[in-house]
């Protein structure tokens, strides 16, 4: 869709130019390109006067100002409840649920948008200092550095956890009857953000791995510390760059074939230690157990062969 001032809705609340009768849009979903020679939105371009509430738009919008649910907004209007996963491109002010509104208008949005622009950004609107409210955008695919906003940027793991999404709920007054989240998916490696409905989840692919290494290059002997590092890795594809992110919600174990010789409770942030009880190569089993992971498996192992040397005689 191509033109002047284009969104699903051209303008709510003007009429040629003219302020008209306040109107409102309710849970509509919808997705494609919009380009718009001015303001453009996925929802509506221009929000002169009026509420958006309960929308969700995937897809491009690009424009003078450009949002991925409004390209502008008014003093009495109102942005809520919304949803946009895409990318936005504005010549002078593009933001991934607003291009431009200089009101404390939106409120309990998030927004998934890759965010450019010649002269403005912003994760969620480009509004100076009067800002949002329980606003969240994704960090991973959009960093603001503006101190205040950058407050609203949340990482890829943070927006597609089950936890954050509880917290949305029960904390941060998103409306249960209107969002949901659809459960992440551990066998084909999708995650899947909060959405306004599940037949709207929007998801992202990942994969998991395991880092596990010595904290030092030196070889030990029987009867000293050997320190590990492990890191339980979950890597996303967001996009088309891939971003790696730690997972804490699982527990790790170190082990000799099958015995036990490091326990999870053994590890303090991520950092273990093994008094060397054999000699010659020896094969340490990390083992992650993830049963109350978001993201990773029942069970993932990786291997770490390290060659022990004998005592000194004395």
């Amino acid at each position: 869709m191509t033109g002047d001032c284009l969104g699903l809705f051209g303008g709510i609340g003007n009429i040629n130019g003219q302020i008209a009768e306040s109107g409102k849009v309710m849970l509509l979903a919808a997705n494609g390109v919009i380009a718009s020679n001015n303001e453009a939105g996925g929802i509506c371009g221009n929000l002169s006067v009026g509420e958006i509430y309960g929308c969700s738009f995937t897809g491009t919008v690009k424009g003078t100002e450009a949002g991925g649910i409004s390209g502008n907004a008014g003093q009495y209007t109102k942005i809520s409840q919304c949803f946009f996963a895409g990318d936005v491109q504005g010549k002078y002010n593009a933001a991934g649920i607003c291009g431009y509104s200089p009101f404390r208008v939106i409120d309990h949005c998030i927004s998934i948008a890759a965010v450019t622009s010649d002269e403005h950004c912003a994760g969620i609107v480009n509004s100076g200092y009067y800002g949002t409210t329980n606003c969240y955008f994704n960090n991973d695919v959009y960093d603001v550095k503006e101190e205040e906003e950058g407050k609203g940027g949340r990482s890829t793991l943070q927006l597609t956890s089950p936890d954050f999404f509880e917290k949305l709920i029960k904390d941060e007054g998103f409306n249960p009857d209107i969002w949901t989240k659809k459960a992440n998916d551990k066998e084909t490696g999708i995650a899947y953000y909060p959405s306004l409905g599940e037949n709207n989840a929007v998801g992202v692919k990942y994969t998991t791995g395991l880092l596990f290494e010595r904290t030092d290059n030196a070889t030990p002997t029987y009867g000293q510390d050997i320190t590990f590092n492990a890191k339980a890795l979950v890597n996303f594809a967001t996009d088309g760059q891939p971003i790696s992110a730690e997972d804490t919600e699982g527990s790790f174990e170190i082990r000799i074939g099958d015995t036990p010789v490091v326990s999870a409770a053994d590890f303090k942030n991520g950092i273990a230690t093994y008094k060397a009880q054999t000699v010659g190569e020896t094969i340490f089993t990390l083992v992650y157990t993830g049963t109350n992971s978001s993201f990773f498996p029942e069970q993932t192992t990786k291997d770490l062969t390290v060659n022990i040397n004998p005592a000194l005689l004395t």
